[in-house]
């Protein structure tokens, strides 16, 4: 018949031992045609030849962007449509409507509703065993956290009774220290019992000596000696009773010190008695609750088993469901090679079409470009253009007319010198006045010489800038804008320029009086501390500019050269640091002025000079000095010292020695009264 066409090959042309070498499938792609495709062996070499370097993808945007990056391959999608290597796209539908494709197309949509009902079906099975797992992960999670609440109140319990152990030991020890003390206070009441006793035996024998001494009083011409005697023995007595007073009173110190100790003893107790009722009753209750928690445990053991034994009969279920889902899938196997060598025969009978409507994409394209170009470059949109025959010969004419004028002018300005015409260009004047004669038939050349020129003016105009006068106006008022500032700017620069031109003629002025005062009070400073020999002084590096200039400090102490202040001893810069503090005090003075260590470097004589240059500025400032020197100490109004008595701990201690002055002269003077 002639109802199909088949593609047959032969054995001998197919490529013996043929494998083609793929690598990992790209990103995107489901994977190689022939890692999807499973075939007998016999056939094998034909399905490597032919599905050889061919991707699978999943729809037709992703064949496409696949094609991009992978333009030798091969693609192949889900719905059909295929990629050659060569770039041309197979789909859609076709046409034939033979018995055969309809059959097809039937058993198509049979194996996807038995697919359907499949995926459905194993969708429930999955459904109910992914709830047969989370029930299961919630038992065990309940089995878990019963078992962490069974171990802590186990670590509870133990860590109770290691509690009652310790408390229990602790109460031993207060028994054990109670009894020591009790007996301690036996011990000393007998001890005191015994002092008193010989305490009232001897305050007995003092009296039978008084009256012995009475007796002998009267008899004492006669018992001098035995007076001597008894005055001994009264003192010995004397002193036996002042030991056991002595005695009397360390033990009865020691009995008041045990009775206070025994206070707390007893209040200890009395809380450690209570401390041990209150244990013995939270460990009773926490036996009542281990004794719950085991009922408990009991039960959940239980309902472990019970869970047990449900999640087993749910796993047998489960290896049914995976029986079944295993069958299942290798119907759908069978059913989707069916469907794939299906699919290869619409795919073979499609490419015709196929080339047809490259064909026809490619036009559309042209035609989109041509659509596209005359609306960026002529504004026009060709659904809406409306050709005009006149106006197009009336613009024509007007050319012509223009161009024959232009050489009609030539020629007269050139008749005299020009040659006669020859006989081509008498034919080209014949032509131009048949065409300017005819003017139904447009001069195409003309035209086409009239858009080149019109077309080489608009690209050399370049695009037109529709909001050009506005940005203009913008541009001129910002320009207005701009200039204004400009000329407020100069202003203010010529202003600023008189006002720093007048400030550092009144700063050079006000620096020049106030430097000359301080060099003055500098030289007679440095004299009075140095002598009349010594000179200093003080010059500006730069006169020119005093403002940015910086100051050189000239000294000459008696006996040495004039030189710069750094070439000094440590003693004479501190004194020459003097002279210029106190020289600057002289023109401004300052309320508060800090001084520290300043007479560490000066020997004796150049501290008296320190403290008498000192003594006149005092009236006026107040001064802070850090110091060693007893003669500066001296001189102070008040002392601050710091000590510190402790590690660390830094304390500060004030002696004001004007008042200490004062009570001394209110001494002195009490004392000459």
């Amino acid at each position: 018949g002639r109802l199909g066409q088949a593609s047959l090959i032969a054995e001998v042309h197919l490529k013996k031992g043929f494998s083609p070498k793929q690598g990992q499938s790209p990103l995107g792609a489901i994977g190689w045609a022939l890692d999807k495709v499973s075939a007998s062996s016999d056939v094998k070499p034909l399905i490597a030849q032919l599905l050889s370097n061919v991707l699978i993808a999943q729809d037709l945007n992703t064949a496409l962007q696949l094609r991009e990056e992978h333009s030798d391959a091969a693609i192949a999608t889900l719905d059909g449509e295929f990629i050659t290597a060569e770039g041309i796209i197979h789909g859609g539908q076709t046409g034939d409507e033979s018995v055969s494709i309809l059959k097809m197309q039937t058993e198509i949509r049979e194996l996807r509703r038995v697919e359907q009902s499949l995926a459905a079906e194993i969708e429930t099975r999955q459904d109910r065993r992914d709830d047969l797992i989370e029930r299961v992960d919630k038992f065990e999670d309940l089995l878990s956290q019963a078992r962490e609440r069974l171990q802590q109140r186990r670590i509870a319990t133990s860590t109770l009774e290691g509690k009652l152990a310790l408390i229990e030991r602790d109460l031993n020890q207060l028994h054990n220290k109670i009894e020591s003390l009790d007996w301690e206070r036996k011990e000393v009441e007998e001890r005191r019992n015994k002092i008193s006793n010989k305490l009232n035996g001897d305050i007995e024998e003092r009296e039978d000596s008084n009256a012995r001494i009475e007796v002998l009083v009267n008899q004492s011409d006669q018992a001098s000696k035995l007076l001597e005697e008894a005055r001994s023995r009264e003192e010995e007595l004397t002193e036996q009773v002042t030991a056991a007073r002595t005695s009397l009173a360390v033990e009865q110190g020691t009995r008041q010190n045990l009775e206070e100790q025994r206070a707390p003893m007893s209040a200890r107790l009395k809380e450690l008695n209570e401390l041990i009722e209150r244990r013995h009753e939270e460990t009773s209750s926490y036996r009542n609750r281990i004794e719950q928690s085991n009922f408990e445990t009991e039960d959940l053991r239980g309902k472990i088993e019970a869970w047990q034994t449900d999640t087993k009969s749910s796993k047998e279920e489960q290896v049914g469901i995976l029986i079944e889902k295993n069958s299942y899938a290798a119907r759908i196997e069978e059913g989707e090679e069916e469907l794939t060598q299906k699919r290869r025969d619409v795919q073979q009978v499609a490419e015709q079409r196929g080339g047809e409507e490259v064909k026809t994409a490619q036009i559309d394209i042209n035609l989109e470009n041509i659509e596209r170009n005359c609306r960026d470059r002529y504004r026009t949109e060709l659904e809406l253009f409306e050709p005009d025959s006149h106006a197009l010969l009336n613009v024509i004419d007007e050319r012509l007319k223009n161009s024959q004028g232009l050489k009609l002018t030539n020629f007269e300005a050139t008749e005299k010198e020009a040659e006669p015409l020859s006989e081509e260009g008498r034919a080209a004047e014949e032509e131009v006045e048949l065409r300017i004669e005819d003017p139904a038939e447009p001069n195409w050349d003309l035209v086409d010489e009239m858009v080149t020129q019109l077309r080489t003016k608009l690209d050399s105009m370049g695009p037109v800038n529709i909001d050009a006068i506005e940005e203009f106006d913008e541009l001129e008022e910002h320009y207005k804008f701009n200039i204004q500032q400009l000329e407020d700017l100069e202003n203010s620069r010529e202003e600023l320029l008189k006002m720093i031109a007048r400030i550092n003629r009144d700063t050079r002025k006000m620096f020049s009086e106030t430097f000359e005062a301080i060099r003055k009070n500098f030289r007679d400073m440095f004299k009075e501390l140095f002598g009349e020999k010594s000179k200093a002084d003080l010059l500006l590096m730069d006169e020119g500019d005093p403002l940015e200039s910086g100051i050189d400090i000239i000294a000459k102490p008696p006996g040495k050269k004039l030189q710069s202040i750094s070439l000094l001893s440590g003693g004479e810069r501190s004194m020459t640091a003097v002279a210029l503090l106190f020289g600057i005090y002289m023109v401004k003075p300052s309320p508060f002025c800090v001084l520290d260590e300043l007479d560490a470097p000066l020997d004796e004589a150049n501290i008296s000079r320190f403290i008498r240059v000192l003594d006149r500025f005092i009236g006026g400032s107040q001064f802070v000095i850090v110091t060693h020197s007893k003669r500066t100490m001296s001189r102070a109004d008040v002392m601050y010292g710091v000590s510190m008595e402790e590690f660390g701990v830094s304390k500060t201690v004030g002696v004001t020695f004007s008042k200490a002055k004062e009570a001394k002269g209110l001494k002195q003077a009490g004392i000459g009264g």
